[in-house]
């Protein structure tokens, strides 16, 4: 299949959280090193700061991968950058509710994320995105691949995604949520 990017160019793959081992970008550079040398046509960006913003380009750079790894360090504008991705990428060993693929499902972009935390539920169990192993190089490459080179099959993950969480993890929702668990606490008091 053709691998054929989101708008002119390369395609572009991205993840936004703090730049720190539980959140295994290596894992993600890794995935990406080797689709390039497959010849897929990608750079990966990275939003965020953190304590390994020095060793996660050597890393690359180590791969023959250093040109097309972008650091882009803190973003004011989460959803500008969010919709500049063709695929976005939660690699984390650890998470409870990852706010990143929130708003990336949000922003209708397709993703992959490890099964961590609330991840099955946001994804809806597969619906809505790629859920793979944590740490799973190989299961990582494979989805990344798959998505890379079917534009259909990420604008059908995008678009579920969107509708997902709109309909189940808006502000409204969760304020309505917090108000009638607080009632309930309250014994039904105003």
């Amino acid at each position: 299949r053709a691998v054929v990017p989101r708008s002119s160019g390369r395609l572009v793959v991205g993840m936004v959280g703090h730049l720190r081992a539980v959140k295994n970008h290596a894992l993600a550079i890794r995935a990406c090193a080797q689709l390039a040398d497959r010849g897929v046509d990608l750079e990966l960006r990275l939003a965020g700061g953190g304590q390994l913003r020095d060793s996660l380009p050597a890393l690359a750079t180590s791969l023959g991968f250093g040109d097309r790894l972008k650091l882009a360090g803190m973003v004011a504008d989460v959803p500008d950058f969010l919709h500049r991705l063709d695929v976005f990428l939660l690699t984390s060993d650890s998470e409870q509710h990852p706010n990143s693929l929130t708003e990336a499902l949000a922003c209708g972009v397709a993703s992959i994320a490890t099964r961590v935390g609330c991840v099955e539920d946001l994804l809806d169990g597969g619906r809505c995105g790629r859920i793979i192993p944590p740490g799973d190089l190989k299961a990582l490459t494979a989805a990344l691949m798959e998505l890379l080179t079917d534009p259909p099959l990420r604008r059908q993950y995008g678009s579920a995604g969107r509708e997902h969480v709109c309909a189940h993890y808006s502000l409204d929702r969760m304020l309505r949520a917090y108000e009638a668990m607080y009632r309930r606490l309250a014994g039904g008091r105003d």
